[in-house]
């Protein structure tokens, strides 16, 4: 990794993306949506030494568009961006955290399956940076977890509570850190979660239900 300089996206110029983990099913996929949406430009695509670097992008996603100039997976990020969105692991969200503390970069995480010492290294990173590390960066997730706080308040300790979530068998972690954010957020409502059940089959992108019922 090479000390690039960063400087902020003129007002009417787009935002400078480096997505890390940019083959992998999140990463392309912020990939795709940043060059079909107006004021977003992806100007380095990250991945690991061994794996993806050095190769074009367009011929590690099936169904991306070449870019022009065509985009290449690089270990390095050697051209200035505005934000840094991670895809990746637990070990490269950390690294990557701790490299853009170092150039002044924001930060933004939707890698799960992080351990406490994890966590931690990226409150670090975030006294230095804007960063945001979330289980789930859909809407859906945001108000679905606002929703499930509010019923185990409302419903109180007469029902017992499961969550139960869907991945495709590619997924590493289990539970998901979806459903690990829907369990901390009916504890924290105070209600008690008896279970949480993990299902990894198929291609399916990611299905989470929280069951409700009523303690006889």
């Amino acid at each position: 990794m090479t000390d690039a300089p960063h400087s902020a996206a003129d007002d009417d110029g787009p935002l400078r993306l480096g997505v890390v983990g940019a083959a992998g099913r999140l990463g392309s996929s912020i990939v795709e949506l940043a060059a079909a949406t107006d004021g977003f430009e992806v100007r380095a695509a990250l991945g690991r030494s061994g794996t993806t670097a050095g190769r074009p992008l367009h011929e590690l996603v099936p169904g991306l568009a070449r870019s022009s100039p065509p985009l290449s997976v690089s270990e390095r990020l050697d051209v200035p961006v505005d934000v840094l969105v991670d895809a990746s692991t637990p070990e490269g969200a950390v690294s990557w955290a701790r490299e853009a503390a170092a150039r002044g970069i924001p930060f933004v995480s939707g890698t799960t399956g992080l351990t406490p010492e994890q966590e931690s290294e990226l409150g670090r990173a975030a006294q230095e940076i804007p960063l945001l590390q979330a289980a789930n960066l859909s809407l859906g997730a945001t108000v679905l977890l606002r929703l499930v706080a509010e019923a185990t308040a409302r419903l109180g300790n007469g029902f017992e509570v499961a969550v139960r979530e869907h991945h495709h068998a590619a997924k590493r972690d289990a539970p998901s850190g979806t459903a690990l954010a829907l369990a901390r957020a009916i504890e924290t409502a105070g209600g008690t979660v008896g279970a949480v059940h993990s299902l990894r089959s198929g291609r399916r992108v990611g299905d989470h239900q929280v069951l409700f019922e009523a303690a006889e």
